[in-house]
């Protein structure tokens, strides 16, 4: 997309890179585990060295591949049912990458696990912004040049609305707090899918 920001990105052999004063976004991961716990790594994808919004995407894309498909067709019609909820997922990793705070050079992640997916962002909640408000949409941009950017190549609204999607979505039990992190955990529904 275009922006009249120009001294956030820089062009090199054909590649728009995100730029900020501490150099150029770090490398976003995301880490599958067997299990419900860290204890037993299988896999990373990385998507570094290239623009936030392209990682942004790939990261979206390749988790939309692993949101599997449940089907019963043993009822008309047949009932079929995602893993986790495409909006929510979406609102969770948009608000991660774009306020995180990229300024301690620390990119979100996504953790896989067999019973959830986690997305960490680094920084907290918003100075001057309550748990409470940030649970019901009050929104405070973190990096107020990147969310320029992003409203200008329509992946926001600024509009307040994608917590309280997750929260519709999940609960408030989905958030956890820390001064430096905020994590969000989706469940996977595998509910009478069992095999």
């Amino acid at each position: 997309c275009q922006t009249d920001i120009p001294y956030l990105y820089i062009v090199t052999g054909g590649s728009m890179l995100l730029y900020t004063p501490y150099g150029i976004m770090e490398s976003i991961k995301i880490a599958v585990f067997k299990g419900t716990t860290k204890a037993y790594f299988l896999k990373r994808n990385e998507y570094g060295n290239t623009c936030l919004i392209s990682a942004l995407d790939k990261v979206l894309n390749y988790c939309d591949t692993l949101n599997e498909t449940y089907f019963d067709v043993s009822v008309r019609p047949r009932r079929e049912k995602k893993l986790f909820n495409s909006e929510a997922f979406k609102e969770v990793w948009i608000n991660a990458c774009v306020h995180n705070k990229w300024t301690d050079g620390l990119p979100p992640a996504v953790y896989w696990f067999d019973d959830r997916l986690e997305v960490m962002s680094y920084g907290g909640i918003p100075k001057g912004i309550t748990k409470e408000e940030f649970l019901a949409g009050k929104t405070k941009p973190v990096n107020e040049e990147l969310m320029k950017i992003f409203l200008q190549c329509n992946i926001v609204e600024h509009s307040g609305h994608g917590v309280p999607i997750i929260v519709r979505e999940y609960g408030e039990k989905a958030y956890e707090f820390s001064e430096s992190f905020i994590t969000v955990t989706i469940p996977f529904d595998r509910i009478g899918f069992e095999s």
